[in-house]
């Protein structure tokens, strides 16, 4: 693997001071296990004095008692300029690092993408346990927990014999299969050319780590489809959609503009695709809309809407 080696240097004002010693750096791209095409990692600024930065310089805390005895405004994005070299002097790896990220919270977010090769090669293959130690993925996920209420409890045979009769003249309905780490898909609805966005995002996962055996229906189209609700008889199927509302039970994931563009990232190149692409096009990946998140709530002024 490549070794990299992480400096930064502070700009410092009369108002913050920012200690490079006390402040706090981890996320993925400081473990060499990690294998993504950014890497990416995290700085929160304190103080020499031990306190934390909590907002960006501009729009401080409205009630600094809200924020603790110790809140700071950050010291903005030009606080930390990052170099990410090899350890060896005479190794000559390209390696694009923008800017930190001002996440608006006291804390940066830095990205860094290799465009060369380490001298003993990169594995990409492994273990999904693997994978969620390496990147220390949460135990439980709340989101997810969220989405899966209305589904106590999964029964794959009545499933795969609900799911076909009910949905299968609606549109954009494909039946996906991962076994043996292999892909397979059975195209139900009339209108599924969107089939190759999800495509390319369960072979780039299966690309990445060792996929477990599962079946579940994708929904491509442009309007969820479950309707039942969750304490209906009989219950709602599980449909993983692009879409959805307050009405209807399908699990919404991420759209493909946002997993295209995060997951290559990094690209000058201008398109309109953003997971897959991370870094790469115009539209706010991932990692990148945590840099453009506008101004505070507590900076917007109050006002009526009157229809």
């Amino acid at each position: 693997f490549l070794c990299v080696l992480y400096t930064w240097s502070v700009s410092v004002c009369e108002s913050c001071r920012v200690s490079p010693g006390a402040s706090r750096v981890w996320g993925p791209g400081l473990e060499p296990g990690v294998v993504l095409p950014v890497r990416y990692f995290f700085i929160q600024a304190v103080t020499s004095t031990g306190e934390t930065f909590t907002s960006s310089p501009g729009n401080p805390p409205q009630d600094h008692r809200d924020q603790g005895p110790g809140a700071r405004s950050s010291p903005g994005k030009e606080a930390f300029r990052v170099k990410v070299s090899p350890l060896d002097p005479r190794e000559h790896v390209r390696i694009h690092v923008p800017a930190p990220l001002d996440r608006a919270d006291g804390s940066f977010l830095v990205r860094y993408r290799l465009y060369g090769t380490a001298l003993t090669g990169l594995s990409i293959q492994t273990d999904v346990s693997t994978w969620e130690d390496v990147m220390r993925c949460p135990a439980m996920e709340p989101q997810i927990e969220t989405d899966f209420a209305s589904f106590p409890s999964i029964d794959l045979g009545y499933m795969l014999q609900e799911v076909p009769r009910r949905f299968s003249s609606r549109g954009g309905l494909i039946h996906y299969a991962v076994l043996g780490n292999r892909v397979y898909r059975r195209s139900l609805g009339k209108y599924t050319d969107f089939k190759m966005f999800s495509d390319e995002i369960l072979l780039s996962l299966a690309r990445k780590v060792r996929l477990p055996d599962v079946e579940f229906y994708i929904n491509v189209g442009d309007w969820p489809m479950e309707r039942r609700a969750a304490d209906a008889s009989p219950g709602p199927v599980p449909i993983l959609s692009w879409c959805g509302s307050t009405d209807t039970r399908d699990i919404v994931l991420p759209t493909y503009d946002v997993t295209h563009s995060t997951r290559k990232a990094l690209s000058k190149k201008k398109n309109h695709h953003s997971t897959l692409e991370t870094m790469r096009g115009v539209t706010n990946d991932l990692l990148s809309i945590q840099g453009h998140t506008g101004e505070p709530l507590d900076a917007h002024g109050s006002c009526d809407v009157t229809p």
